[in-house]
């Protein structure tokens, strides 16, 4: 079966989960703003820099993952107006 994505479909960001239409001509989009890219980019970075982190100790390790427990509860939910 075909897995394309054509012109003028509906898809959705792998990020934020935003629906988005695919329009114009050239590659298709996979995020629905310039935002949510920038993100994808950072999160493959920085899994792949920290597959090749080597800690001097547990502590170490434990600091690193408590910071980015932190990180992670920046993250908020908003109900978006068009989506009741």
């Amino acid at each position: 079966m075909c897995n394309k994505k054509y012109y003028d479909s509906v898809l959705k960001c792998p990020i934020c989960g935003n629906d988005f239409f695919n329009v114009g001509r050239g590659r298709v989009k996979e995020y629905c703003s310039i935002d949510c890219k920038n993100i994808n980019s950072f999160l493959n970075s920085i899994e792949s820099k920290l597959i090749g982190i080597s800690f001097k100790t547990e502590s170490d390790k434990k600091a690193l993952k408590s910071r980015i427990w932190s990180m992670s509860n920046l993250i908020t939910f908003k109900i978006s107006k068009d989506k009741k």
